[in-house]
């Protein structure tokens, strides 16, 4: 009922001609919203690169992380630009990950700033 009562007041502050963006503070956070976004190779990989990681906020690295899996489904030959092959850390992300679980690492400072030591090194990789 509170969500049928919200998209409606939502509405009204369109129609009234109130901006998206300032109409969406109506909306309560962290719910379901349908998104649909266009990105070429290069900014999808940067995205990928930025938020398929264990420092990333656990629904921004899902979504990141299932642009990347459906991308890959579609056209395989992307693989190569959206994992490239030094900057893929396999053992290190597991022990990372049960360390952490689904938590950010900012709880753990120490385990935070060797993630970021870990990042500098992959650049260098490349």
């Amino acid at each position: 009922m509170h969500m049928a009562s919200t998209a409606f007041l939502y509405s009204v502050f369109i129609k009234e001609g109130i901006p998206a963006q300032d109409a969406r503070s109506i909306l309560p956070m962290a719910t379901y919203s349908p998104l649909t976004a266009e990105y070429n190779l290069r900014s999808l990989a940067g995205v990928v690169a930025k938020r398929e990681n264990l420092r990333a906020q656990g629904e921004y690295a899902s979504v990141a992380a299932e642009m990347k899996r459906l991308t890959i489904q579609l056209w395989p030959w992307a693989d190569m630009f959206l994992s490239p092959e030094g900057t893929r850390t396999p053992a290190i992300d597991k022990i990372m990950k049960d360390a952490l679980g689904d938590r950010s690492p900012v709880e753990k400072p120490e385990l935070n700033d060797a993630l970021k030591e870990l990042d500098l090194l992959k650049k260098t990789w490349d």
